[in-house]
């Protein structure tokens, strides 16, 4: 191993061995090694698989370029909370990764590790034998989401006009009718569409493996409240335009299988949160796709002016949506 990766790996071994008393007996450092490395260019997150010697359960180390204390913590009490509400929905084939301990010097997270592919990658490839799990797997992803909502409910002395702030804006960006927007916001069940936001949710937040187990990650650090509609917008147009093979790289696209996908997602979806989703949710949902879409639209991809033009394009179509809903008269 070269000189760099001799420091890793003492590095990672002081870090676990100052961790010894919070780790499970079963993960003693002088069982470990230093199996692989990587990183992620683009949030500067670097990654240590440890596995253990003989059989010992793997390790994965996660350490942030620039993460403080604070963050650390935050970031392993929610990673816990996840695993709790995931694992209380009692989703067959579903979990939450539950960290093993943090470290606040140097920021570290420690959690089990657990093969997969990431659900972006398995999408843009549809020649992968994972693909036959792909329905069930965004069944499941649906059940997930809710059962991440429905177990944090808007508090109910919370203000929620932030939430509808957001929509309102949304609708500004496209132009769309204020009036329009206040009518779909009047037609749902407003406090009841509140819910603390996962944030950035979607394929890349899902891990599956070859046994069909499904594993959602990255949970929000210090998550805000927020319509429902965003997470489920948020997922709808990341895994439209993952088919679609566009945005930071770029894949031959998949086509005709994005409503089937999107459909089992939002079966799982009402199956779990007991809602169902009719016409003004549906609006709200292509809103925030828009939204999304609009925003990687004005991102500049050098040389590639047609990722732009297919983001503007997703934007105007899901605009079309919106306008041409059908939620009766408030």
């Amino acid at each position: 191993m070269p000189n760099e990766g001799n420091r890793t790996a003492s590095d990672i071994f002081a870090l676990l061995d100052s961790l010894q008393e919070r780790l499970d007996p079963s993960h003693l450092v002088d069982h470990y090694e230093l199996l692989d490395h990587w990183e992620r260019a683009r949030s500067g997150s670097a990654f240590y698989r440890m596995t253990g010697k003989p059989s010992g359960p793997d390790l994965l180390v996660k350490t942030g370029p620039v993460w403080d204390p604070e963050e650390t913590e935050l970031l392993h009490r929610a990673m816990v909370d996840l695993s709790d509400a995931i694992s209380f929905a009692g989703i067959e084939g579903a979990a939450a990764i539950r960290p093993v301990a943090w470290s606040s010097s140097p920021p570290a997270i420690v959690m089990p590790f657990v093969e997969g592919t990431d659900l972006v990658t398995l999408l843009r490839d549809p020649e992968r034998e994972e693909w036959a799990q792909m329905r069930p797997w965004m069944y499941r992803a649906g059940e997930m989401i809710a059962a991440y909502h429905t177990s944090h409910p808007a508090p109910p002395a919370s203000d929620i006009t932030p939430a509808a702030d957001e929509a309102r804006r949304a609708g500004r960006g496209m132009l769309l009718s204020p009036a329009m927007i206040e009518q779909l916001l009047r037609q749902i069940r407003w406090r009841d569409r509140c819910a603390m936001s996962f944030g950035d949710f979607g394929p890349g937040n899902l891990h599956g493996n070859a046994k069909g187990d499904l594993y959602l990650l990255d949970p929000p650090e210090d998550p805000m409240v927020a319509l429902v509609h965003k997470d489920i917008g948020n997922f709808m147009f990341e895994m439209r335009r993952q088919l679609a093979g566009h945005g930071y790289t770029r894949t031959r696209p998949v086509r005709g299988r994005f409503h089937e996908l999107r459909a089992a997602f939002l079966e799982g979806y009402t199956a779990r949160s007991s809602r169902v989703i009719d016409s003004c949710d549906q609006a709200l949902i292509a809103l925030f796709e828009m939204r999304r879409a609009r925003g990687m639209a004005r991102k500049r991809f050098p040389g590639r002016l047609g990722d732009s033009s297919w983001f503007a394009r997703c934007a105007l179509a899901r605009r079309r949506e919106v306008a041409r809903a059908d939620c009766g008269q408030p």
